[in-house]
C-alpha cells in the first residue's frame, strides 16, 4: 500500500470538513467520540459491502456511516436549539452535495443519502449525542 492511500472513512471525514460546520479538524475523529462537548466523529456502520452483483461480475458497493456529535444539552433551550440546528444544517449540506455531484473520494459514487434527521441517540444531564446516518453507493 502506498503512502498516498486514504481510507474511505478518512475520505468521508475530509469531505465533511469542507462543509465549514465543524470546529477545528482535530476535533473530528474517526470511530471515536470524545466525552467532552463539541466533539465529533465519523463512525463506520457494519453492513454487507456489496449492494448489488451484476451478471458481468462487477458490483455496486455500499457503505454507511454515522456522523456523531456530542453537544451541550439540558435545560437551556437556546443551546439545545443550536445543537439541533447544526445537525439540520449538516443534513441539508449533505443533500446539496449529492444534488451537485460533489462526493467524497471513495470510488465512483452513484448515490449519497441522508438516512435520518440528526436526532439524539442518547443524552445525560449535560450532553447529548446527535447522529446523522449517511449511506453511500459506489462502483
Amino acid at each position: 500500500m502506498s503512502d498516498t492511500y486514504t481510507s474511505h472513512i478518512e475520505a468521508m471525514r475530509q469531505w465533511l470538513l469542507t462543509s465549514g460546520l465543524f470546529p477545528p479538524a482535530e476535533k473530528v475523529n474517526m470511530n471515536y467520540l470524545d466525552t467532552r462537548p463539541m466533539g465529533f466523529a465519523v463512525v463506520d456502520v457494519t453492513e454487507d459491502p456489496v449492494a448489488e452483483r451484476y451478471i458481468d461480475g462487477t458490483c455496486l458497493y455500499q457503505k454507511s456511516y454515522e456522523v456523531q456529535g456530542r453537544m451541550p444539552y439540558g435545560g437551556d433551550r437556546k443551546a439545545n436549539a443550536r445543537s439541533s440546528d447544526l445537525f439540520g444544517r449538516l443534513s441539508a449540506w449533505i443533500m446539496a452535495q449529492d444534488e451537485a455531484g460533489n462526493y467524497p473520494a471513495v470510488g465512483r459514487v452513484q448515490s449519497l443519502a441522508v438516512r435520518g434527521s440528526g436526532g439524539i441517540l442518547y443524552a445525560d444531564e449535560s450532553t447529548a449525542v446527535y447522529s446523522i446516518p449517511i449511506h453511500i453507493t459506489y462502483l
